[in-house]
């Protein structure tokens, strides 16, 4: 969501931003913001249009390019939307940007509110934050969640929505750019994962690990990680408690 004041102080900057966000990989990130929330009368999508490749581009397979052309005919078709750019452009796809009010997408919120993999985002223009939040609770599980705003502007109301449908809550960024650190994670309510360990940030390893638990087993059958003398000399928990490594290998 961009705020009105967001949008007065660093428009054009938002823009650009906003294009090079959900055209980078020819749209092809879980990422890729693919609705965004502007200030109605603003010209928001006219300006995000100027940043567009001139460009034709090609997507990694023919389903994920068939399925970008039914998903954009099905968005094109809903009453009220308006198209910036031809997507079209010889054997490939051009990125466009696709406008609509934030009423129409009320009246029909499962037809707008879809993603549509590829180098689009649709603007939904807006009046009153209060339809905003409407909307935000239609769109359900998000990876990520963005707020474009400035200070003074009393936003926690906003954040504490996005923050109920998404794993990732950034403010004044874009979510394309994703930090590797031990506070990331990239999951989000369901249907945007089954599970709040996926593949970016300190915990994506528990991906490809498979619990085994050994129950009464020998010591010298248990694998070195759980013999009581802990030869890797590795921090582990036992019995539910933190036991750190000593210098010298053991426990």
């Amino acid at each position: 969501m961009i705020t009105a004041e967001a949008l007065r102080s660093r428009g054009d900057e938002l823009a650009a931003g906003l294009a090079g966000s959900f055209q980078l990989g020819a749209g092809q990130y879980c990422t890729k913001p693919g609705i965004v929330f502007a200030p109605r009368g603003g010209g928001f999508a006219e300006r995000v249009a100027r940043h567009l490749a001139p460009a034709s581009l090609a997507l990694l397979s023919d389903p994920i390019s068939n399925g970008f052309r039914d998903g954009l005919d099905t968005l094109i078709s809903l009453p009220g939307m308006t198209v910036h750019r031809d997507a079209t452009g010889g054997d490939g796809i051009r990125p466009l940007v696709l406008a609509t009010s934030i009423d129409r997408v009320l009246e029909n919120p499962s037809a707008h509110l879809v993603e549509c993999f590829g180098p689009v985002t649709v603007v939904v223009e807006y009046a009153s934050s209060d339809d905003v939040t409407t909307a935000i609770r239609a769109i359900g599980g998000s990876l990520t969640a963005t707020l474009h705003g400035a200070p003074g502007e009393g936003l926690a109301a906003l954040a504490d929505e996005l923050s109920a449908i998404a794993g990732r809550v950034l403010f004044d960024g874009w979510p394309t750019g994703v930090a590797v650190g031990w506070a990331q994670q990239h999951g989000g309510p369901w249907p945007s994962s089954t599970a709040p360990h996926t593949s970016v940030g300190a915990t994506a390893i528990r991906r490809f690990l498979r619990p085994v638990a050994w129950q009464s087993a020998p010591d010298h059958l248990l694998p070195p990680e759980l013999r009581e003398a802990n030869p890797l000399g590795i921090p582990r928990r036992v019995d539910g408690a933190l036991v750190l490594a000593d210098r010298e290998g053991g426990a």
